[in-house]
């Protein structure tokens, strides 16, 4: 992976299974199950 701004090379995954963490996940949330009801199948917003 290389920088957009610089062409800076970020990561460079050569092996097998190597694995890089290019940012940090949300806060979690309550999952699609806590908004299932007759009316709302899905939610159609997202928390911050």
């Amino acid at each position: 992976m290389r920088s957009k701004e610089t062409n800076e090379i970020i990561c460079d995954l050569i092996r097998t299974g190597q694995t890089f963490n290019l940012c940090r996940g949300g806060r979690g949330g309550y999952g699609n199950a806590h908004f299932t009801a007759a009316v709302r199948q899905a939610p159609s917003f997202a928390e911050l």
